[in-house]
C-alpha cells in the first residue's frame, strides 16, 4: 500500500514514477531533500544531497537516536555526518572500494581485475594479494583518516555505523565501526 523511490539516477527515477502510475494506483513516495523526515540540513544546497545519503542519515539516526557517522561501502565510499539533533551536517566522498580496483584494473596494462578479499598478509607476495592489500588496508586507512576528522570536527562521541555491500568485508579491518548493517 505504499511505495518508496530512493533514486540517484534523476532520469530513472522519473520512469519509475510514470511506470508506476500505468500499473499501480499508489503514487510513490520520493526520497529527497524536500521529504519531511525528521532532519534538517546545514549543507550549502540540500538538493545536491543525494537519496541514498539522505536514506543512510534517516536510518542511522532513528537506530542510535543520536549523533552518528554512516559509513557507506557503496558505489562510492560516503561517511555522513548527522548531529544529535538531527541536523544533516554534511559528507565526504570518495571513489568506492570495487570502483578503484576497476580503475585499477582498467587504467594499466598488467594489472587485473581481482576479487576483493582479504589477503594473507599485508606484504603481498603476488599480483593479487599485492592488490587486494593495497585496496583493502589502503581503503581501512582512508576510512580511518576521514572518521578521525569527522569525529575532532563532531566532538563528543558519535557512534559509527557501516553500511553497504562491502561494509561486512571493510569494518574488521578498522576497528571503527559501532555498527556493522550492511
Amino acid at each position: 500500500d505504499r511505495i518508496v523511490i530512493c533514486s540517484v539516477v534523476p532520469p530513472l527515477t522519473d520512469r519509475l514514477e510514470e511506470m508506476l502510475a500505468d500499473y499501480v494506483a499508489v503514487d510513490p513516495l520520493i526520497v529527497s531533500h524536500q521529504l519531511c523526515t525528521g532532519l534538517t540540513f546545514a549543507v550549502d544546497s540540500p538538493a545536491e544531497v543525494g537519496a541514498d545519503l539522505i536514506a543512510d542519515a534517516v536510518a542511522a539516526f532513528d537506530r542510535v537516536r543520536g549523533p552518528c557517522i554512516v559509513v557507506d561501502f557503496g558505489t562510492a565510499t560516503t561517511f555522513t555526518a548527522v548531529s544529535g539533533d538531527a541536523v544533516f551536517l554534511g559528507v565526504a566522498i570518495a571513489p568506492g572500494v570495487s570502483l578503484a580496483a576497476s580503475a585499477l584494473a582498467g587504467g594499466t596494462a598488467q594489472l587485473p581485475q581481482i576479487r576483493l578479499a582479504l589477503p594473507p598478509k599485508a606484504i603481498g607476495t603476488n599480483t593479487i594479494h599485492a592488490i587486494q592489500s593495497g585496496i583493502l588496508h589502503g581503503y581501512a586507512g582512508l576510512v580511518q583518516g576521514i572518521l578521525a576528522r569527522f569525529l575532532r570536527e563532531m566532538g563528543g562521541k558519535p557512534t559509527v555505523v557501516a553500511t553497504g555491500g562491502l561494509s561486512q568485508l571493510m569494518a574488521p579491518l578498522t576497528g571503527a565501526f559501532d555498527i556493522v548493517d550492511p
